[in-house]
């Protein structure tokens, strides 16, 4: 949703403090290691961590709230998508070039960045939800 990715690049990036970054490269390690295993459900459970802290980061409500209803959705989704080659890595890409835009403190790069990732995501989502329904 194009006003996720504005928010998170717009009001985290205002105070991104070192703790957060150091939070946020946990996750992303976290995910490496999953990824090193070959293990998706580790890698979502991460992901979907990595998402929900960034969505309480913007200290929005309905953001917040908006994450958390999703998460099962996005669980099931994420094991059809992680199908796909790669995708692990190109995740990790995604949610690394968001954290450096975050670290500079640059919005419109980090809003950028999230906004490319969501959008991949959906596109992925839609492509999971084909495969699920054999469409």
């Amino acid at each position: 949703c194009r006003a996720c990715g504005t928010s998170v690049g717009r009001h985290i990036s205002l105070d991104f403090s070192a703790e957060e970054a150091a939070r946020a490269q946990a996750e992303l390690e976290e995910q490496t290691r999953a990824q090193a295993s070959a293990a998706p459900q580790a890698f979502l459970t991460s992901a979907e961590r990595f998402h929900l802290f960034l969505s309480e980061l913007t200290r929005n409500n309905r953001m917040i709230h908006l994450m958390q209803r999703r998460r099962s959705r996005f669980f099931t989704a994420g094991l059809y998508v992680l199908k796909r080659p790669d995708r692990m890595n190109t995740t990790i890409r995604e949610h690394t070039a968001v954290i450096e835009a975050l670290e500079k403190n640059d919005a419109e790069a980090a809003a950028a960045a999230m906004l490319n990732h969501l959008h991949n995501g959906r596109s992925l989502m839609f492509w999971a939800c084909r495969a699920e329904h054999g469409a």
